[in-house]
């Protein structure tokens, strides 16, 4: 007992006074490295980061000097650490996928569209058997049965049908009961079944994310607390004119044409509203690249990441968009417009922020990782300062799901989670591409590991 006590004394007055001592073989000592503190938009400069055991155990001002125990050093000098990145918007149908967002700093991932393979991946990666991001899914997609006369534009391929009240409940307690985290919603579902879905789900205890249903609205989504609205849907019935010479239908070549014509005088009022919600926006402004004119396609099939995707995929790029039915009714020149009604659904992301309303990263697109640099790029080009687009990607999704104690920021106590960049982020929001080190839970991956994984995704 005398010898307990002495041991566990010494412990104490060992962490007590010298905080470094006694470290396990898991210790990592990041060393005056610059903290891009995304609560309070400022860089705290020359920091050494303890990290024990997967969480950040300590941080405190550089002295110049390094502690004589054994512990792994990481020189930051020069270097920028920000908070592991998040795409709150995917469809990984890939196991190289999984690499890829590891590769790009991407330690976290909600998936729209879940199915059983995603949850058996999520347990591997749980497992430590597979090298992935942690994992939020919901379950196949929500609809509604389409209007017969719009059923060549709209596709319900692989979604759950539900039309009446008591499919809503069966089928929101079926995918809780298969384990998905949260139900999304779409389209065509009808008012009652929508909010049959959103009762179904709170007894259940999940959230509700996804499109806006046309019968239900924007409003009466932000009434039912909607958790996330997904590429900005449901704005667009209310922004543009009664008298305007195009309307938004249930096609998507009518919605997206018709934003041309909004009245940008109204989006400041759907910008309070919505933050006086509880509902968040995931943009997504990336995704519109597969609606860019058929010249940038081709561009876009020239791009060096591709060669970490499928060849059909890049084939996509080239090909003939009309055959996909829900571009089928798009011509060139409607390609050209939507390209250009970009800036006004920048607009309304802008507002958005300003007025309070949360904003999500997320990239719905096909090139995992390297595209939420992309979204990044066009929030900070909306006009968000560069400490906001972060946190898009970092604190808010920790705040999203309620898990803030445990990543989002760099403090201690939180999971070590973590990406060092070899430039300043908040000069320029591209530097978040430049990393040299991904700190994910106990695993520590230098630039050579991140090589190492992109290039086993080439090899297929």
């Amino acid at each position: 007992m005398k010898t307990s006590f002495l041991i566990q004394s010494a412990l104490y007055i060992g962490v007590l006074f010298f905080p470094f001592s006694f470290c396990f073989p898991q210790d990592v000592l990041v060393a005056n490295v610059n903290i891009v503190d995304v609560e309070n938009d400022t860089i705290l400069p020359g920091k050494d980061v303890l990290i024990r055991g997967g969480e950040i155990h300590l941080i405190k001002n550089h002295n110049g000097t390094y502690p004589a125990y054994r512990v792994d050093h990481i020189d930051g000098t020069g270097q920028y650490l920000i908070p592991g990145l998040w795409d709150m918007h995917v469809h990984p149908n890939r196991e190289e996928d999984l690499k890829l967002y590891i590769a790009n700093g991407v330690i976290g991932i909600r998936i729209m569209w879940g199915n059983p393979i995603h949850l058996s991946w999520r347990e591997e990666i749980k497992q430590g058997e597979r090298t992935g991001p942690k994992m939020y899914m919901a379950g196949p997609i929500i609809e509604g049965t389409p209007p017969k006369a719009f059923s060549r534009v709209v596709s319900v391929e692989g979604r759950r049908i539900v039309d009446k009240k008591k499919q809503a409940y069966a089928a929101v307690a079926d995918q809780v009961e298969e384990g998905y985290d949260f139900i999304k919603v779409y389209n065509n579902l009808p008012k009652p079944a929508y909010q049959a879905i959103i009762k179904a789900a709170k007894k259940e205890g999940v959230a509700v994310a996804g499109h806006i249903p046309f019968e239900v609205g924007l409003m009466e989504a932000l009434k039912q607390g909607q958790k996330s609205i997904e590429h900005l849907r449901g704005y667009i019935q209310h922004l543009v004119p009664k008298d305007a010479p195009q309307q938004p239908g249930i096609d998507l070549r009518s919605r997206e044409l018709s934003w041309e014509f909004i009245d940008p005088d109204k989006i400041r009022e759907l910008a309070v509203k919505t933050a006086k919600s509880s509902t968040w926006n995931c943009p997504t402004l990336v995704v519109s690249r597969i609606l860019y004119p058929q010249e940038m396609m081709d561009q876009l099939a020239q791009k060096e990441e591709n060669k970490y995707l499928p060849k059909e995929t890049v084939d996509f790029f080239k090909s003939d968009r009309s055959t996909i039915p829900w571009l089928s009714n798009f011509t060139d020149e409607d390609y050209q417009q939507v390209f250009e009604n970009l800036k006004k659904k920048q607009l309304l992301v802008k507002a958005l922020s300003e007025a309070g309303a949360k904003i999500l990263s997320g990239t719905d697109t096909w090139l995992a990782g390297f595209d939420l640099h992309e979204e990044l790029v066009l929030l900070s080009e909306s006009g968000l300062s560069n400490y906001e687009v972060l946190r898009t990607a970092t604190l808010y999704p920790a705040q999203y799901f309620d898990l803030e104690s445990e990543f989002g920021s760099i403090k201690t106590r939180k999971t070590a989670n973590m990406v060092m960049l070899s430039a300043n982020p908040i000069e320029d929001i591209r530097n978040t591409r430049k990393i040299t080190y991904v700190f994910q839970d106990k695993k520590v991956m230098n630039i050579l590991d991140l090589e190492d994984l992109l290039e086993s995704c080439t090899k297929r």
